[in-house]
């Protein structure tokens, strides 16, 4: 086997070599979704320039014709890997059974066995043709199943350009910037592809493809290093998240809403389209009492609470964002749903409340002098633990059919010596039922007395 290798020779194993450096930034990442697919695509590429590499190098035609078999090794897992990538990045990895994986390689591998037996049908190479432009190139004739396998490809493409439009729909902003570049990272080969299928090279018979990953790669490269691609990836739809009972709210580093979960959607009902990339100071205007006033700040834990009916009691806490350099990105807002907690301890409270009160009105039986005081001692206590400013104590009068009003505390006058029927007003209704009675607004009450 004879060699001459050309600056074409040498254009393409630059490329395999950009591939394999894009292919290690790639796995020094932190595990995210698409890494493992994107990583086993620049590996295919780099297979399939360095094959190519030696294809324009070996003299022979023979030799040229076996090394473009070994390019299909790489080249047929190209766009099945770029989907598995872009579906994974997409959060759609659970299209990916097992059934549509084994449909998905189908092609490819029957593409890699029409390569490698090509000799007994020209199916998939029909002639080979020295370029005129440079000997190092070789015209390929392409047969019917070149055709059908370059249709699957573009097929796969679309689909995975698809996606990564519906995803830059889907996701929040920031997350856009990231998602351009992968679109732009695939676009790349594309062009270069369809100027090869179009016999528009500037050599006759060159395939640019494999080239243009040389591209994709530094724009991947470009990506990790200057734009943290996955570093930052959508975690709005993650599992974890979605199935939290907390209420979170992701911000940016300008207060703009980035993501809530759906524990929040349902706190305050609002849907996701309707926050994302809203400043959070304007939209959550509507609830003054929710977090607004810890806007400004990046690391807070207080007590808040919604006033609805009934109100529900949250633990606010606000945690700063940063980037694995160190550079803050945005705020982590968690509300824990605390109200059970809170009547909990209210209840708790208002028990010691009444067993002090108890307490000092036992002390009180032996130290006031008469009766009269001890009732009205009573009362005052009473009305202190109901959390009001008034109040006042019937008795039952011996004929058992009427009430005396007999302690009158902060009435504006003293009522002392009314007297109620059973069933007579409120605390007649009360004496007669034995049940209590909530009246919103006494004043407006038809059956007063």
């Amino acid at each position: 086997m004879s060699w001459q290798f050309s600056y074409f020779s040498i254009i393409y194993v630059v490329t395999a070599i950009i591939s394999v450096l894009t292919t290690h930034l790639i796995t020094r990442q932190r595990p995210v979704p698409g890494k493992i697919p994107l990583a086993w695509l620049m590996i295919a590429v780099a297979v399939w320039s360095f094959a190519a590499a030696l294809e324009t190098a070996s003299v022979e035609i023979p030799a040229k014709v076996f090394w473009s078999k070994i390019q299909y090794a790489g080249m047929v897992s190209v766009p099945v890997l770029f989907l598995i990538c872009v579906l994974e990045y997409a959060r759609l990895d659970k299209q990916l059974t097992q059934r549509n994986l084994i449909l998905l390689w189908l092609i490819p591998v029957i593409t890699l066995l029409m390569a490698a037996t090509n000799d007994w049908h020209g199916l998939v190479w029909s002639s080979f043709t020295p370029s005129p432009d440079d000997s190092a190139i070789l015209i390929y004739g392409h047969g019917t199943w070149f055709w059908i396998f370059a249709a699957y490809t573009y097929l796969l493409i679309m689909g995975g350009v698809f996606y990564l439009i519906w995803a830059i729909i889907r996701f929040p902003k920031m997350f856009r910037r990231q998602i351009g570049i992968l679109l732009a990272g695939s676009a790349v080969p594309i062009v270069g592809n369809v100027v090869y299928l179009a016999g528009l090279s500037p050599v006759a018979g060159l395939d640019l493809t494999p080239i243009t990953f040389s591209l994709t790669g530094l724009i991947l490269a470009l990506g990790i290093f200057r734009f943290q691609l996955f570093e930052l990836v959508p975690m709005a739809r993650d599992i974890l998240i979605e199935s939290m009972s907390d209420s979170l709210v992701v911000l940016d580093d300008q207060n703009c809403i980035v993501d809530i979960n759906p524990a929040f959607q349902q706190l305050i009902g609002i849907s996701t389209k309707s926050a994302i990339g809203q400043p959070a100071r304007d939209f959550f205007a509507a609830w003054p009492g929710l977090f607004s006033q810890y806007l400004d700040t990046l690391d807070t834990q207080a007590e808040i609470c919604l006033c609805e009916e009934p109100p529900r009691y949250f633990d606010l806490r606000i945690s700063p964002l940063y980037d694995r350099r160190q550079r803050f990105t945005g705020k982590l807002i968690v509300l824990h749903d605390i109200t059970e907690r809170k009547l909990t301890q209210e209840a708790l409270a208002h028990k010691a409340r009444e067993m002090a009160a108890l307490f000092e009105t036992s002390l009180e039986i032996n130290a006031l002098p008469d009766l009269s005081s001890l009732l009205y001692a009573i009362v005052e206590r009473a009305t202190g633990l109901l959390g009001t400013t008034l109040g006042g104590l019937y008795l039952v009068r011996p004929d058992g059919q009427s009430l005396e009003l007999v302690i009158s505390y902060n009435l504006g006058k003293d009522y002392s010596g009314t007297i109620l029927r059973f069933g007579e007003g409120l605390s007649g209704q009360v004496a007669q039922t034995g049940e209590a009675i909530m009246i919103a607004d006494y004043s407006q009450w038809d059956q007063r007395a």
